[in-house]
């Protein structure tokens, strides 16, 4: 029997978050200055949609 997987939109937001800020910080070891500024502008955005949603 096979048992189906249930996957909840919170889940798949929060991932796709993660694997942002994790590429984000990769290119950090190139750019740390613009890195550290696109890290806080994705963590302002995605808290906004979290307290939306």
């Amino acid at each position: 029997m096979k048992r189906k997987i249930k996957i909840r939109r919170s889940t798949v937001e929060r991932a796709i978050y993660m694997l942002i800020v994790i590429g984000l910080v990769i290119y950090g070891l190139k750019d740390s200055d613009v890195s550290v500024k696109l890290i806080h502008a994705v963590m302002e955005a995605f808290s906004i949609l979290f307290n939306i949603v």
